[in-house]
C-alpha cells in the first residue's frame, strides 16, 4: 500500500518543482507553494501511520549502528531552525555530553523522536525559545578489550519550550494516536495528531517512556532516557619501521 501512495505522491511533487521553474504569476506561485506544502504534509502523514502500524504489528527493528549525538542534534537544528525562525522563536541545543562522544543505536529513530517534539513545540508556541537538552545521568563500564572498553551510557534527551502548556485533561491523551491539543490545527493543516504517539513508541521499543511536565501558560518539558553504548573508534595500528 506505502507503494501504491508515494508514486503519484513523488509524481505530483515532482511536476510541482517542475512547474516552479517556469513563468508563473505572484497568485499561481502561492497556489503552487500550497500544493507543495500539502503534498509534504500528506507524505509526513502516512510516514506516522506507516510507523504506527510497524510497530503495532511488531514488525520495527531498531537499527544499532555507531552515530554522533551532536551530529544527531545539529540535523534536528538543520532541519528545523529555518520552522522555528519563521515564528520569531529561537530554536538551540543544551548539551552537556561530550561532542566527540559516539554510542551505539538507531539515530534514524532517536533524531525522528527529537523532530517530532521540535516540531510539536513550534507548533504550540507564539514567543520565546525551544531548547533540545541532553545530559548525561550515569557512564557504566562495559566488559572488552583495549586501552578504552565500551561503556553503557545513560542519557536523558528532551525538548523544553516557552509555548501554551498543556491542562490536567489533555495531558491524559496527548499520546494518543490522532489526538490534536487544538481542533483549529486539524481544520487549518497543522498536523496529524500522531507525532507524539508516535514518538511515544519509538522511545518505549529503545527500553524507556516519553514523559512531559507542563503548566498551562508556562511550556512544557517532554523527556526520555536512553541506555546506549559507547561506539569505540577502530584502532590504527601504528606502521612497524
Amino acid at each position: 500500500m506505502s507503494h501504491e501512495i508515494r508514486t503519484p505522491m513523488y509524481s505530483l511533487m515532482g511536476m510541482a518543482e517542475l512547474l516552479q521553474e517556469t513563468s508563473l504569476s505572484e497568485e499561481q506561485l502561492e497556489y503552487l507553494e500550497t500544493i507543495q506544502k500539502s503534498s509534504r504534509a500528506l507524505l509526513g502523514v502516512l510516514d506516522s501511520v506507516l510507523d504506527v502500524s510497524r510497530i503495532e504489528s511488531g514488525k520495527m527493528t531498531l537499527d544499532t549502528a555507531p552515530f554522533s549525538p551532536d551530529q544527531v542534534f545539529q540535523n534536528v537544528l538543520a532541519i528545523m531552525e529555518p520552522v522555528a525562525r519563521q515564528k520569531g522563536l529561537v530554536l538551540r541545543v543544551e548539551s552537556g555530553l561530550d561532542p566527540r562522544l559516539r554510542l551505539t543505536g538507531d539515530s534514524f529513530r532517536l533524531q525522528q523522536v527529537l523532530l517530532n517534539l521540535v516540531g510539536n513545540s513550534i507548533k504550540f508556541t507564539s514567543r520565546g525559545e525551544i531548547v533540545i537538552l541532553a545530559d548525561s545521568l550515569a557512564s557504566h563500564p562495559l566488559s572488552g578489550d583495549g586501552d578504552s572498553p565500551p561503556t553503557l551510557e545513560v542519557i536523558r534527551l528532551g525538548v523544553r519550550d516557552t509555548g501554551r502548556g498543556i491542562g490536567r485533561e489533555e495531558m491524559e491523551h496527548i499520546f494518543d494516536s490522532f489526538y490534536q491539543l487544538d481542533s483549529s490545527m486539524k481544520r487549518s493543516g497543522g498536523g496529524s495528531g500522531l507525532g507524539l504517539s508516535v514518538s511515544k513508541k519509538i522511545v518505549e521499543l529503545m527500553g524507556s517512556s516519553l514523559r512531559v511536565i507542563s503548566q498551562p501558560g508556562e511550556g512544557s518539558h517532554f523527556f526520555f532516557t536512553v541506555q546506549l553504548p559507547s561506539a569505540v573508534a577502530p584502532q590504527i595500528e601504528e606502521p612497524q619501521e
